[in-house]
């Protein structure tokens, strides 16, 4: 009689298992961080700066290594998502650009990011809004 083969589970399934963690990294790496007033228009300015962010990451060192380590993950998650994704429609293909451009942001954390809101609690609020657009999309 033959051995039976132990059941694997489905591409999209592991590619959602996986997305659960990533987000539940991504979050915690938030919740540590913290978010600054970095807008140059603040009261008490003489100059007006057009098109300045208003909040931004508050520089921590102590945070690169797990953020350079989420990157490289979330990095090699999304070639494998990006499979199921490989000639999207034009309406499909802005909101891949647009999660995938937050969440690379939001690691990299350049200056000038005008995604960033006003508080964690918020960011985390935001982030979950991002992760359910790409559960979304996983399932198309």
């Amino acid at each position: 009689m033959p051995k039976s083969v132990p059941a694997w589970p489905a591409f999209n399934e592991q590619l959602a298992a996986e997305l659960s963690a990533l987000e539940e990294r991504f979050i915690s790496l938030v919740r540590r961080s913290a978010i600054i007033n970095v807008d140059p228009n603040r009261p008490g300015r003489n100059l007006i700066f057009v098109g300045a962010a208003e909040w931004g990451w508050c520089p921590d060192d102590s945070l690169i290594g797990d953020r350079t380590l989420l990157l490289s993950d979330y990095h090699e998650w999304n070639d494998r998502f990006r499979l199921l994704h490989r000639d999207p429609l034009p309406q499909v293909a802005t909101r891949l650009e647009n999660a995938d451009g937050l969440l690379r942001g939001w690691l990299e954390r350049r200056g000038g990011d005008h995604s960033i809101p006003g508080s964690v609690e918020l960011a985390a609020e935001k982030l979950k809004a991002v992760f359910e657009e790409m559960r979304t999309l996983l399932a198309l």
